[in-house]
């Protein structure tokens, strides 16, 4: 298993995903991702969710970032994320206590995904590569080649890795006896966690077959992982969550033209408005007790009472 640094085409869609504005206590983690659109991405669930069952207020994205000590740390900019929205199945639910536990390790770990609404589109380059993700197929045939990355905390050698990481030469393996999730032969380490499971071909598109959620080891081996996968029931979950967003955006885009015509309004009418209603009089002598000429009392009065303001003028 040799590390690589990302092709080009997919370095910007491989996501560094780190917790920016969470509870205090609440221990968050981070890991990795990868985007889908410029406005969608996809991690792992025990990524966004901390070890207290919550949620952070506000995550920080990196697009085909390095490790913060080796620049350039963020060569697409920086994104945020305040919707993080979890796959609701296999116990990873805002309802619950705390994220589910090793009882169930199939059903945990075929749901363990989260999706990631950027508050802005990610500014990526042109000829970006985007992954296409299987709905309701299997994640590939037995022995199939594949990609990981990912932001590991060390490769196979032990090092830290200085960005994001390829394992090539990792193959799809058979189930587990008495398990559905297929394990792949991929080399994983925490901060990993999150990071696309691929396959590519030159005559055939990007397939994002899972994620990276799963260490398990065989003696002196670490780096059989299980990914989730991702059914027609996730297909309908994400297009409801689509169409939710869309609607918030065209409210929140509706709210922000009403609230700028009431602005603009509000300043056209008080440029129209007679000079006396807007500054009362003026006062013509040059020795007035304010310092300088053309201020009165009046004037002062009228930004705290203007109604009293106006009533003194029109007397006058």
């Amino acid at each position: 298993m040799t590390p690589v640094e990302v092709p080009a085409p997919l370095a910007a869609t491989v996501l560094r995903v780190r917790p920016h504005r969470c509870e205090p206590g609440s221990l968050p983690l981070a890991g990795s991702g990868v985007l889908l659109s410029p406005r969608l991405g996809l991690t792992a669930a025990h990524v966004v969710m901390t070890p207290a069952g919550l949620i952070c207020s506000r995550y920080r994205v990196a697009p085909g970032g390095r490790r913060f000590a080796d620049p350039p740390n963020a060569p697409y900019g920086i994104s945020f994320v305040t919707r993080a929205v979890l796959s609701e199945r296999g116990g990873w639910s805002l309802g619950a206590a705390a994220p589910p536990r090793d009882r169930d390790q199939d059903a945990r770990t075929a749901h363990d995904y989260a999706w990631l609404l950027l508050d802005e589109p990610a500014t990526v380059p042109a000829d970006t590569v985007w992954p296409r993700l299987r709905f309701g197929a299997p994640a590939g045939p037995v022995g199939a080649p594949l990609l990981s990355a990912g932001y590991p905390a060390q490769t196979p050698l032990a090092r830290s890795a200085p960005g994001a990481m390829v394992a090539l030469f990792g193959q799809i393996a058979c189930p587990l006896a008495g398990e559905q999730a297929r394990r792949q032969a991929l080399w994983m380490s925490f901060g990993g966690s999150g990071g696309p499971i691929w396959s590519w071909f030159p005559t055939r598109p990007l397939e994002l077959h899972a994620l990276a959620s799963r260490v398990e080891g065989l003696p002196g081996e670490r780096f059989e992982t299980l990914g989730p996968s991702f059914d027609l029931v996730d297909y309908q979950q994400l297009l409801d969550l689509l169409r939710q967003e869309h609607a918030r955006r065209l409210e929140s885009a509706r709210q922000t033209a009403q609230a700028s015509a009431v602005e603009a309004a509000a300043a056209s009418a008080d440029a129209e408005a007679p000079a006396a209603r807007r500054n009362c009089t003026i006062n013509p002598n040059p020795d007035s007790l304010l310092g300088y000429p053309g201020l009165t009392a009046c004037r002062v009065r009228c930004a705290t009472r203007p109604r009293s303001c106006q009533a003194a003028s029109e007397s006058e």
